[in-house]
């Protein structure tokens, strides 16, 4: 016993003796390849002074862990993981992993397509839900932003009907002859989708972080789905119930956006991954048109709105199922280019200290803010004004019995999900043709485009007047114009955020552009409507112009927008310059690290 016993150390000392050797050789190497190479060099001495890395660095925010890769006395380096030698080289990604990536990332997009589908369902059905609960155009607009409305009760000629929990059949009123009842307890709205998504964003950050993620990413799936699904039964004496399960939907988008392109970035390389998270976000637009049509073609189909709302919870039951089982479970920073692992992790606290000083980050996410800002606000309200304006011209009827303007649905959700594949498509190829002419093309095809769309935003209007044909020619053009700069968003983000940071930062600009953005905006142009029609006479005349009035605001939201992309491109090239040399220390020895 006592010689297997002095074999076992002796063996341990070897293979310690034998390892400080393997260390002192390589950075030997990492010296000499740092010496006589740019930025590979300096690339292969900082991959190799990880290598060689206690597993407690010290950095200005404190003590940070790198993530283990093998067994302690061998680590890998970048030639012997190239080689697909040793013991502690990268090991090959697992056979399965690899043939379902696609398919995961297929998956991931379609539920974050669900997520706005269900959102703008409800826009495509605004008018009859208007019809059944009898809320005039600030009601409404809570359906989307979130808030609990004013006590609303119908009023016919000042005269006051029965309470609604009395009245067994409630009669259909035509468009226009609703008074709103504001109780004294009810002044402000409270915003259910603000608080919502604020309270379950930083939460699934947190447990993204640590926990399985494709779990995590179907519970909430499961959660807003029972929401919806549930909500299509809420009796008409209950609008409050109906306006707090559509702010709850903000947990299912709290989910996603913190998650969903963290999963994605770790499945596929840098080049792939720009495209794959291009795919991603696509599902904005595309989610928002299907839901328009989604709406209008069930409620014609079902010959009632309520089922427009039990669409997108079986679908989602369905999506969730999938990323519990299809969706591979792939380790955090799997296919970061530096090595296939986490080097350095720093404090959440100075990774939103750094972001806040990253003012490329700051101001291209108060730019996302503006487009999130005029898509909620017009995608909720241009399908009712549009419906307004063909009344005002006498070529459709005052709505008074459901179904309501399922033909102007109908049209916008195909234009809102053309235009936003014909823009995704227009922004990038015209960010790939000018960066060969400037360093700065990103944000400033994201600046161009905003600045155009605010024009054919504001011929929207104009045409309006008289011609439905040239309103929706402005609205493609202006749209396309929009969402020409959802990919290119996301591709600066990832120019000017270090790896380690990218899912706080992603989180981060969801949850502003939310909060400044479409959060709101729906309220706000329904609150502006209805403000403008109370010194006026209800008539079909001012309801169109109150809404168009109101509607105007989008345009200078859409210039401010462009403003912020023109910030972003005067400090674009400092700052992806920066995150490349932070990216750089991250993979150098302990004594260097500074982030």
């Amino acid at each position: 016993m006592m010689c297997l016993e002095c074999a076992s150390a002796a063996a341990g000392g070897a293979e310690e003796e034998e390892a400080d050797a393997e260390r002192r050789r390589r950075r030997r190497g990492a010296q000499r390849g740092a010496g006589g190479g740019g930025c590979c060099g300096a690339r292969a001495a900082s991959a190799a002074g990880v290598a060689a890395a206690d597993d407690e660095v010290q950095t200005l925010s404190g003590s940070v862990r790198r993530a283990p890769s093998g067994p302690p006395s061998t680590p890998s380096t970048p030639s012997s993981a190239a080689a697909g030698k040793g013991p502690g080289a990268q090991q090959p990604k697992p056979a399965s992993l690899g043939r379902g990536r696609g398919a995961a990332a297929a998956i991931l997009s379609l539920g974050n397509v669900l997520n706005y589908l269900d959102r703008y369902t409800v826009a495509g059905v605004l008018l009859d839900i208007q019809q059944h609960f009898g809320v005039k155009d600030r009601g409404a607009g809570l359906l989307q932003s979130g808030g609990i409305p004013e006590c609303t009760v119908p009023a016919l000629h000042g005269r006051w009907p029965q309470p609604l929990s009395q009245t067994q059949h409630r009669p259909h009123f035509p468009e226009g002859v609703f008074r709103t009842h504001r109780a004294p307890s009810d002044q402000l709205p409270f915003p259910v989708f603000i608080c919502s998504f604020m309270v379950a964003a930083p939460i699934f950050g947190y447990l993204g972080d640590r926990f399985n993620r494709k779990v995590i990413l179907s519970c909430g799936i499961f959660f807003w789905s029972a929401v919806t699904f549930s909500s299509s039964f809420i009796p008409q004496q209950h609008f409050w119930l109906l306006v707090l399960s559509r702010g709850l939907v903000g947990i299912g988008e709290a989910s996603y956006s913190t998650i969903a392109p963290t999963i994605i970035g770790d499945l596929f390389t840098k080049n792939t991954r720009t495209l794959m998270l291009s795919v991603f976000y696509f599902a904005i637009p595309l989610g928002s048109g299907l839901g328009y049509i989604t709406g209008s073609s069930v409620k014609q189909a079902a010959g009632d709105w309520h089922w427009a709302l039990r669409v997108s919870p079986i679908l989602g039951m369905i999506t969730g199922t999938l990323i519990l089982f299809l969706v591979p479970a792939t380790k955090r920073g799997h296919a970061d280019q530096l090595g296939g692992q986490l080097k350095a992790r720093t404090s959440w606290l100075r990774d939103m200290k750094a972001l806040i000083r990253n003012r490329s980050y700051v101001f291209s996410s108060l730019a996302t803010s503006a487009v999130s800002f005029a898509t909620g606000a017009l995608g909720m309200w241009i399908p009712l004004y549009l419906h307004r304006a063909q009344v005002v011209q006498k070529t459709a009827e005052t709505c008074s019995n459901p179904p309501c303007g399922a033909k102007d649905s109908l049209i916008f959700g195909a234009i809102t999900c053309f235009t936003g594949f014909l823009g995704v498509v227009t922004g990038a190829g015209a960010t790939r043709w000018c960066r060969l002419r400037t360093q700065r093309a990103d944000p400033l095809v994201c600046a161009v485009g905003m600045l155009g769309s605010a024009i054919f935003i504001c011929l929207i209007f104009v045409a309006a007047k008289s011609s439905i044909v040239g309103a929706y020619i402005c609205i493609f053009v202006g749209e396309t114009l929009l969402f020409s700069n959802w990919a290119i968003t996301a591709e600066i983000l990832m120019c000017v955020v270090i790896p380690t940071r990218r899912a706080t930062a992603v989180a981060l600009q969801s949850f502003t552009s939310h909060l400044l953005g479409d959060a709101g905006s729906p309220y706000l142009i329904g609150f502006i409507s209805d403000l403008i029609r109370q010194s006026t006479k209800d008539s079909p005349l001012w309801e169109f112009l109150s809404l168009g009035y109101a509607l105007m605001l989008c345009p200078f939201v859409v210039v401010l927008g462009g403003m912020f992309f023109l910030a972003t491109a005067l400090f674009f090239l400092s700052d992806r310059a920066q995150a490349e040399q932070q990216v750089n220390q991250l993979v150098m020895p302990p004594a260097s690290v500074k982030v």
